[in-house]
C-alpha cells in the first residue's frame, strides 16, 4: 500500500512538474509574444499608410458647443439607426449646413458607448477632405478604416485577416486595388457583435471614378447583410450620390430642418453671450437671431461668418441695425465682399494664396505659404527672400476670413515637447467654388478668379524656381530651416508640370535643370531631397536598391516626362543603364503605364527584352500592371513574349494574376505559352484560379491550357482551408473538364494536407465533396495518419513537401491558414525574412523530429496547439470510415505516430477503434517502442 501511495505522489508530482514545465515554457512565449506584438501591430500600421481620420475629427469637434446636434441623437431616425440591424442612414444638406460637426457628435456618442463598458462595439470613421488628396480617395478611405478597426481586434486576428492584403498587394510593383481591402474589411467588420462605419462628406470625394468607387464600396458594404454592421454618410444632396444610394422611407436625414435653426440660434446667442468682440450686442440677441437665421437659409458657414466679419465691425447701434438692414444675399456675395476689402497692393498676393491653398495636394503650413508667395515671377524668375516674405500674421491679417489657421502639433525626434506649427486652408469649399464660379468673372472682383489650367503652370514654376534656389544654396546644413517649401516643391512639382498645357521654353528649362549635374544642374541634389523611386510604393527598400540609384533618363520615365526623357536621350546618354528600384528606364516607364515615354525610349533604340530589377522585362511589367496600350508597343517592337523572370514567370502569368483580360488577349494572340512553367505560382491558368479571375480562367482554358492534379489539389487545399464550398466547387467543375482521374487525385490530396495541419473545417469540407478518407499520400502515409501527428512534426514534413514540389508560396499560406494562434508564431518569422525559402530553412530547423522543443517556445507552444486540434480531426476521419490500422508514412501508421509524439487523447481514440497496438514497421518498429523513444510514459502506460 506505501508503495502504492509513493508511486501515486510520484505520477502526481510528474504531472505537476509536467503542467509547471508546460505553463512556464507558455508563459516564456506569451511574454515574447506580448513585446512583439506591438511592434507587430505598429508594422501592419504603418504598413497600411493610411491618413489620419483623427485630426478632421478634432478640427470639427472644436466647432461643436453644447447641445449642438442634440435634436438628433435624440431623433428617431438615429435610434433606430443605432439599433436596427445591418441599418444605414444618410444624412445630407446644402454646403456649409453643419454637417461634419453634426458627424463628429454621431462620433462622438459612438465612442462613449466604448468608454462606457461596451467593449463589444466596433467604429471606424473618415473624413473625406477636399483639401487633402490622401483623403479624396476609395483607397485611402479603406486603409484608415482598417487602420482603426486595427486596435479594437486582437493582433493575430487582424494579422490573419490582413494576411491575404500582405501576400498579393503593396508590393511595391501593383498598386493595391480596392477590392483586396474590402475584402479584408468584411472579414474584420464579422469580428464584432456591433461596428458602426461613419464617412463624412462623400461629396468632397473627386467625381467620377474616385466617388464611383467609394459609392460602390457602400452599396457592397450594403449588401454584405452583415446584423452587426451600421453604416452612417453625409454629404450634399446630388444627383449622383442620391441615385447610388437610394435610401428608403426613414433612412436619410435633411439638414433643412427646424431643428438645424434652433441650433443657430443657440449658437448666435452663445457667441454674443462669450465673444468678448460681439457681448456689447447680447441685449440684442433676439433681432440679430432671427436676421441671420432667416437670410441663412440653413447654412451655419453663413452665420458664422457674418458674427466673425460685419457684425464684429459694428461699434453703436446704428451700425448693428445698418448691418443687419444690408446682410449678404448668400455665402457669394459674403465672400465678394470680402475680396472687396482687400487693397490693391495685396489683391496679387491673396490670389495667389487662394492658388496655393485650393490646388495643393496637401495641406501647407504657414512658414511654406509665405515662402511660396516669395517666389518673384517677373522675368527673370527668382526666389526673393528679402523683399518677399510676408510673415504668418500678415497672412491671416490679409486674407481675413477667407482663409482658416489651425494650430497642429507635430512629432519631434529624441522625446523633445511636441512643436506646433500652423496649418492653412481655405475657410471652406464653397470659397474655391466661388473663386472658380463664372459669377467671381462678372464682378469687380475679377481679378481674384483662379482656375485649374491656370494654376498648374504657375505652381509648377513657384516649385522649379524654389527648389532651384534652395537647392543651390551652398549653406545645405540649414536648408530645412532656411528653405521650409522646398520638400513640398521636391514632391509636387512634376504633378503640376505634367498637367501644364503648352509648357513654353522657360518652364521647360527649369524643370530639365533637375535632370543634370552639370552647369546650373541639380539632379543630385533633388533626389537627395526626395527620392521619389524610393519613396513610392509600401514595402522596404533593400540596402542594394538604395546604394544604387537610377540615373536622369530613369527618374524622368518613373514621372511620365516624355519630353524631358527626349531631351535626355538626345544627348550622350546610355538608354539601358542599370539602375534605380525597377532596374532601367524603359521598365519603370512600362510599369507605370507611361505609353509616350516607352514610345521615345524605344525610338532612341531601348533594348525591349532587358531584364533587371523587380519585374523582369518591360512588357512583363506592363502586362502585371494591366496598361495594354504599353502591351501593344513593345510587342509591336517585338518583345519576347516568353522570357521567363521573377516571381511571376512571365508575362502571361503576370496580366493572369491580376485578371486583366485584355492583355491575356493580346498576348496570347503573340503567341504566349499558355501552359509554360515557371515562377511563383507554376502557370498562368493556376494563378487566375488562386486569384479568382474566372473570365481569364474561361480564355485560358478556350486557348488549351491545361492543369494538373497537383495544381488543382493545390488550389482545393486553398478553398477547403478558407472554408469557401463555392470555390471548391468551381474548382472540381473546372477539373472535371480535363479529366475525373484528376479531380479524385486532387481532392484526396487535398484531405492529406489538411489533415496533416489539422484543419477541422477543411476535412470535413472536403470529405464532404468525395475525398477518399483511406487515400495513400507516399510519405505523408493516409489521412488518419496525418492527423496523429503533431504541429512540430507536420512543418517538418510539409517543409520538404512542398519545397521539392516547388509549393513555396503556397505552403507559407496553408501552414499559416489552419490555426490563427499557429499563424501568430509563424507570422513574426515570415514578415522579419525576406525570402520563402529562408522561412522554410528556419521551419525545417525549429520542426524536425530529431530537434527537441526544449529551449524552443514556440515549437512547445505549436505543440501544444497540434494535440488541441488532432483528436478533433483523428474523431472526423474515423467517423467517416478511416482505416485505423492502414499503413504508410514514416512511423508506419497512425498510432505509432501519435505514440511517437506523446499524444495521448489521439492514442486512446484509435485504440478504442480498434488500432493493432503490435503492429510492427516503421521507424521504430512499433507503438510501444515509439513511447519509449520519446519518453511519453503516460502513452507506454496506456
Amino acid at each position: 500500500m506505501q508503495r502504492i501511495a509513493i508511486s501515486f505522489r510520484k505520477n502526481k508530482l510528474a504531472d505537476l512538474y509536467e503542467n509547471t514545465a508546460r505553463i512556464r515554457a507558455n508563459l516564456s512565449l506569451a511574454l515574447q509574444l506580448h513585446g512583439k506584438e506591438s511592434q507587430r501591430l505598429s508594422k501592419l500600421q504603418s504598413w497600411l499608410e493610411a491618413p489620419n481620420a483623427a485630426d478632421n475629427h478634432l478640427h470639427s469637434r472644436q466647432k461643436h458647443y453644447a447641445s449642438t446636434g442634440e435634436w438628433f441623437l435624440n431623433g428617431n431616425d438615429f435610434i433606430k439607426w443605432l439599433k436596427t440591424p445591418n441599418s444605414f442612414l444618410w444624412v445630407h444638406g446644402a454646403p456649409g449646413c453643419g454637417k461634419s460637426v453634426l458627424f463628429s457628435t454621431a462620433v462622438e456618442y459612438i465612442k462613449s458607448s466604448q468608454v462606457n463598458g461596451d467593449q463589444d462595439v466596433g467604429l471606424a470613421f473618415f473624413y473625406f477632405d477636399f483639401k487633402d488628396s490622401s483623403k479624396q480617395s476609395a483607397l485611402g478611405m479603406l486603409c484608415a478604416l482598417l487602420l482603426q478597426l486595427s486596435d479594437q481586434v486582437h493582433v493575430d486576428d487582424f494579422a490573419k485577416d490582413l494576411g491575404q492584403l500582405n501576400y498579393t498587394s503593396k508590393s511595391g510593383t501593383t498598386p493595391l486595388d480596392v477590392d483586396d481591402p474590402i475584402a479584408c474589411l468584411h472579414r474584420v467588420a464579422q469580428r464584432f457583435p456591433k461596428i458602426y462605419i461613419l464617412l463624412d462628406a462623400l461629396d468632397e470625394c473627386p467625381h467620377h471614378k474616385e466617388r464611383e468607387t467609394v459609392l460602390a464600396f457602400i452599396a457592397t458594404v450594403r449588401q454584405w447583410g452583415l446584423p452587426a454592421l451600421h453604416i452612417l454618410v453625409t454629404s450634399h444632396d446630388v444627383i449622383d450620390i442620391r441615385g447610388s444610394l437610394n435610401p428608403q422611407e426613414g433612412q436619410d436625414v435633411t439638414m433643412k430642418n427646424p431643428n438645424v435653426d434652433k441650433d443657430m440660434a443657440n449658437y448666435v446667442y452663445h457667441q454674443l453671450t462669450t465673444n468678448p468682440n460681439l457681448e456689447q450686442w447680447k441685449d440684442n440677441h433676439v433681432e440679430i437671431q432671427a436676421a441671420l437665421i432667416e437670410r441663412a437659409q440653413g447654412v451655419f458657414l453663413y452665420v458664422a461668418s457674418q458674427l466673425q466679419q460685419p457684425l464684429k465691425e459694428a461699434q453703436i447701434l446704428r451700425d448693428l441695425d445698418t448691418v443687419l438692414e444690408d446682410l449678404p444675399l448668400d455665402m457669394h456675395e459674403t465672400y465678394e465682399r470680402l475680396l472687396r476689402g482687400v487693397g490693391m497692393t495685396n489683391t496679387e498676393n491673396v490670389r495667389r494664396i487662394m492658388t496655393l491653398l485650393c490646388y495643393s495636394n496637401r495641406p501647407l503650413t504657414g512658414r511654406e505659404v509665405c515662402h511660396a508667395l516669395a517666389v518673384d515671377l517677373r522675368n527673370p524668375a527668382r526666389l526673393d527672400l528679402e523683399k518677399g516674405l510676408l510673415t504668418e500674421r500678415k497672412l491671416r491679417k490679409i486674407c481675413g476670413s477667407l482663409i482658416e489657421i489651425t494650430q497642429t502639433k507635430i512629432i519631434t525626434p529624441f522625446k523633445t515637447p511636441a512643436a506646433k506649427i500652423a496649418i492653412v486652408n481655405i475657410a471652406h469649399s464653397l470659397v474655391q467654388q466661388y473663386l472658380e464660379s463664372d459669377a467671381i468673372r462678372r464682378h469687380e472682383v475679377a481679378a481674384f478668379a483662379i482656375d485649374r489650367v491656370s494654376a498648374n503652370r504657375e505652381l509648377a514654376q513657384i516649385c522649379l524656381v524654389y527648389l532651384k534656389s534652395a537647392l543651390s544654396d551652398e549653406t545645405t546644413g540649414q536648408r530645412d530651416e532656411k528653405f521650409p517649401f522646398a520638400p513640398f516643391a521636391a514632391m509636387e512639382w512634376f504633378h503640376y508640370y505634367a498637367a501644364c498645357q503648352n509648357k513654353d521654353s522657360d518652364l521647360k528649362d527649369l524643370a530639365f535643370d533637375l535632370f543634370h549635374d552639370g552647369k546650373g544642374g541639380c539632379f543630385s541634389a533633388w533626389v537627395d531631397l526626395n527620392d521619389v523611386d524610393t519613396a513610392w510604393g509600401t514595402f522596404a527598400i533593400s540596402e542594394q536598391v538604395m546604394h544604387h540609384r537610377g540615373p536622369p533618363i530613369y527618374y524622368a520615365s518613373l514621372l511620365g516626362l516624355d519630353d524631358i526623357a527626349e531631351r535626355i536621350v538626345a544627348t550622350d546618354c546610355d538608354i539601358n543603364a542599370q539602375g534605380g528600384r525597377y532596374g532601367n528606364a524603359l521598365r519603370v516607364a512600362s510599369l507605370k503605364g507611361h505609353t509616350a515615354v516607352v514610345q521615345v525610349l524605344l525610338k532612341y533604340q531601348a533594348d525591349v527584352n532587358i531584364q533587371s530589377g523587380e519585374c523582369g522585362t518591360a512588357l512583363l511589367a506592363a502586362s502585371l500592371t494591366g496598361h495594354k496600350d504599353v502591351v501593344d508597343v513593345l510587342l509591336s517592337h517585338n518583345a519576347d513574349v516568353n522570357i521567363q523572370s521573377g516571381d511571376y514567370g512571365t508575362a502571361l502569368q503576370a496580366a493572369s494574376c491580376k485578371g486583366h483580360k485584355e492583355v491575356v488577349q493580346a498576348l496570347l494572340k503573340s503567341e504566349a505559352d499558355i501552359n509554360a512553367q515557371g515562377g511563383r505560382y507554376g502557370n498562368a491558368l493556376r494563378v487566375a484560379s488562386l486569384y479568382g479571375h474566372k473570365e481569364v480562367m474561361q480564355l485560358l482554358l478556350e486557348h488549351g491550357a491545361q492543369i494538373s492534379p497537383n495544381g488543382l489539389s493545390q488550389e482545393l487545399q486553398t478553398a477547403s482551408i478558407r472554408g469557401d464550398e463555392k470555390r471548391v466547387d468551381e474548382l472540381l467543375n473546372l477539373g472535371q473538364q480535363i479529366s475525373n482521374d484528376h479531380v479524385q487525385i486532387a481532392i484526396d490530396s487535398a484531405l492529406l494536407y489538411a489533415s496533416l495541419i489539422c484543419h477541422e473545417n477543411a476535412v470535413k469540407l472536403l470529405l464532404k465533396k468525395g475525398a477518399n478518407v483511406n487515400a495513400r499520400g507516399g510519405n505523408l502515409g493516409n489521412p488518419l495518419y496525418c492527423a496523429s501527428l503533431t504541429q512540430r512534426e507536420m512543418l517538418g514534413q510539409a517543409a520538404y513537401q512542398f519545397l521539392r514540389e516547388g509549393m513555396e508560396g503556397f505552403a507559407v499560406k496553408t501552414l499559416t491558414a489552419g490555426n490563427a494562434r499557429a499563424a501568430s508564431l509563424m507570422s513574426p518569422i515570415l514578415h522579419e525574412e525576406g525570402s520563402i525559402r529562408r522561412l522554410f530553412e528556419i521551419m525545417t530547423a525549429m520542426f524536425v523530429d530529431d530537434l527537441s522543443t526544449n529551449g524552443s517556445p514556440q515549437g512547445d507552444a505549436l505543440l501544444n496547439l497540434a494535440l488541441e486540434n488532432s483528436e478533433k480531426v483523428v474523431e472526423i476521419l474515423l467517423a467517416n470510415g478511416a482505416d485505423v490500422n492502414a499503413r504508410g508514412g514514416k512511423y508506419s501508421n497512425a498510432l505509432q505516430a501519435a505514440s511517437h509524439i506523446g499524444n495521448e487523447k489521439a492514442v486512446k481514440i484509435l485504440l478504442a477503434k480498434g488500432a493493432d497496438v503490435n503492429a510492427k514497421g516503421g521507424f521504430h518498429g512499433s507503438a510501444l517502442k515509439a513511447a519509449l523513444a520519446g519518453g511519453h510514459k503516460r502513452v507506454e502506460q496506456i
